[in-house]
């Protein structure tokens, strides 16, 4: 079974792979300057901030701080983990992917079902699940196009679904049959291993035997964002049945309920154009929708709205329509999708529906036009929620003006732009006919509320925080002055010795950039400073770091003449910044009433010497600058 990817294979693709070419394919990329730049396909800009070096293949954005090199691309646009990145790049490329050779023995390829368990899965190479997966679901879309499961058949023609919407969802049937599955899966030289690990089967925990997973249903293929089929959610057709509607698979390394939104493969590209997402509650609901035109609908799996589909729809749109159940349910789950959507600057509206209607069966009385209706009458969240909680309370008076007020502004508290927050407000008060004080001073409130529930409040004499504040801001002083050494050091060779000789290493962080500081320190110490560049690049592929993507993106502005003197700047305040941490250590060990009499001796003489090296450092700060004529 696949294992390892081999380290050539990643390299081959880092040098073959255009960039250029990959990151085009997404947003439209202009040389400027000698340097290529494009509106940043990860948020919405006007002018571009996006920043491609050619020569080590990575880039930049000045606006959003994205970075890194054409693996961290693949996995940020398409959601991908580094392997299904280096899959999707080598298909690209035309190169073969190789894998590391195992150490282990041979494994048989059917195991008994009782050493079988999920747990097994990341033995198993994701490409074999993917596969796997598309095939079953061919298998089942037949089932259904021939009428081998006759009851499943005459569902979906009572339902009235079209033969090209079947085939664009690749709806399917899955036979009343305790193995018909496994045993296709089989003849596709699958082991039992894998077909379990797919969630294809099931194990029976009384005898341990395998069964299908899916028997006597319509099937609902899943497929990512790149159009690969992951799992399948399946919907019993029995009027009466014990047991829930709908079951989905179980979770694999490939199929995160969480992570996945039912069409989206199919919405994606319509999102992008129309700038709004349609979010619905189930699976005949989206097809509902499609039906009548509208191809930017999704839905979870049968699960809450979670913030990770939340991010995954704002990676394409900014504006969402909910479609849910107009029920209590219903205008619950709208309640706790608003507590996402709102914090991500979404822009929210609501579909309304008739009573004890959703958008399958409005389609299917009244036919598409009832759906484009009601979609064109959808309300900004504003006004669906006014309207709502007014329904249930007299704002005729002050408690009425009261209890809605109230409500309202714990969905306002939530948006994340002052200005947005301050038009609903005004809005607000209008509306309740009260002050703008009023509605503002319960704002205050709410998000003092929302701040302390975060974590994020200020404690009575607000020195803890202040005190963290100053630590927070002293590191990232450190972390700027790593960050203009590496700079100096990529573009001017004998920078990165001196540095060896004047920089203690122990003084250098353990972030992405003091690692990456430490190895072309190390590396030009030994004679290779010339392959640092490509030691980055690959310490890039893993971990990223946007800074360390900005500092390889674009070349060093600071003159030859100057490099020393910036150099040494940079680290006395690499320094300056150790010593004080040090001196504060050992403040508050002297305070410890227990110290040994010679132990406080020592830290006293210590605590001295530092404040003889601080004055050598403001002097070393000041020649250098008067030096510079700063």
């Amino acid at each position: 079974m696949p294992g390892i990817i081999r380290r050539d294979v990643i390299d081959e693709i880092l040098s073959r792979a255009d960039i250029a070419e990959i990151i085009g394919s997404y947003t439209q990329v202009k040389r400027a300057g000698g340097r290529l730049k494009a509106l940043c396909p990860f948020h919405q800009e006007k002018t571009p901030s996006f920043t491609i070096n050619e020569d080590l293949k990575v880039y930049y954005c000045f606006g959003c701080h994205k970075g890194g090199n054409i693996f961290n691309f693949v996995m940020e646009k398409e959601n991908m983990d580094f392997p299904e990145a280096v899959h999707y790049l080598a298909d690209r490329c035309g190169i073969p992917i190789r894998y590391e050779e195992s150490r282990g023995g041979g494994q048989n390829q059917q195991n008994s079902a009782a050493d079988i368990s999920r747990e097994n899965a990341p033995k198993i190479g994701k490409d074999r699940l993917f596969k796997l997966n598309d095939l079953i679901s061919q298998w089942f879309h037949r089932n259904l196009l021939e009428s081998r499961v006759r009851e499943v058949s005459e569902y979906v023609a009572a339902r009235k679904i079209p033969e090209d919407i079947i085939s664009a969802f690749r709806l399917g049937a899955a036979p009343d049959s305790f193995d018909a599955a496994i045993k296709f899966c089989r003849g596709m030289s699958y082991s039992d291993e894998e077909i379990f690990c797919a969630g294809i089967s099931a194990k029976s925990e009384q005898s341990s035997s395998f069964y299908d997973r899916f028997r006597k249903r319509l099937i609902f293929p899943v497929w990512d964002e790149q159009g690969r089929v992951v799992g399948f959610s399946a919907r019993t057709i029995e009027a009466k049945f014990e047991g829930g509607k709908y079951i989905n698979s179980p979770e694999t390394p490939i199929f995160k309920k969480s992570r996945l939104l039912y069409g989206m493969n199919l919405a994606r590209k319509e999102m992008e154009d129309k700038k709004l997402a349609i979010l619905c509650e189930g699976q005949f609901d989206v097809i509902s929708f499609h039906r009548a035109g509208y191809q930017m609908a999704v839905a979870p799996l049968g699960t809450a709205f979670s913030e990770e589909q939340a991010k995954l729809l704002r990676r394409y749109t900014s504006k969402i329509y909910l479609a849910l159940d107009s029920d209590g349910a219903g205008m619950k789950a709208a309640l706790r999708n608003m507590e996402i959507l709102l914090p991500l600057d979404f822009q929210v509206l609501l579909i309304g529906f008739p009573q004890g209607e959703d958008p399958d069966s409005l389609l299917a009385k009244h036919g598409p036009e009832a759906l484009s209706d009601a979609f064109s009458e959808a309300l900004d969240f504003f006004d669906f929620f006014f309207d709502l909680f007014s329904s249930k309370e007299d704002i005729g008076t002050p408690w009425g003006k009261d209890a809605v007020g109230r409500k309202m502004v714990q969905l306002i508290a939530r948006i994340k732009s002052p200005i947005v927050r301050a038009d609903y407000c005004s809005e607000l008060a209008a509306r309740l006919k009260v002050s703008d004080d009023a509605i503002f001073s319960e704002l205050k409130k709410e998000r003092m509320i929302g701040s302390r529930t975060s974590g994020n409040s200020q404690d009575n004499s607000g020195k803890e925080i202040s005190d963290a504040k100053k630590a927070e801001d002293d590191s990232d002083s450190r972390e700027r002055a790593q960050e203009a050494l590496l700079e100096i050091a990529l573009a001017h060779g004998t920078a990165a010795k001196l540095l060896g000789e004047i920089l203690p290493p122990e003084m250098i962080s353990p972030s992405p950039l003091g690692k990456a500081l430490e190895k072309t320190v190390s590396m030009s110490l030994n004679g290779e400073w010339e392959f640092a560049p490509k030691a980055l690049l690959e310490s890039l592929t893993e971990n990223p770091s946007a800074s360390l993507g900005r500092i390889l993106s674009e070349s060093s502005n600071i003159p030859s003449d100057r490099v020393e003197n910036a150099a040494r700047e940079c680290v006395v305040k690499i320094k300056d910044f150790c010593l004080r941490k040090e001196s504060e250590g050992i403040s508050r060990n002297l305070k410890n009433a227990g110290l040994p009499e010679d132990e406080k001796k020592r830290l006293l003489a210590r605590f001295m010497e530092i404040n003889k090296e601080l004055k050598i450092i403001f002097s070393e700060i000041s020649r250098i600058r008067n030096e510079d004529g700063n």
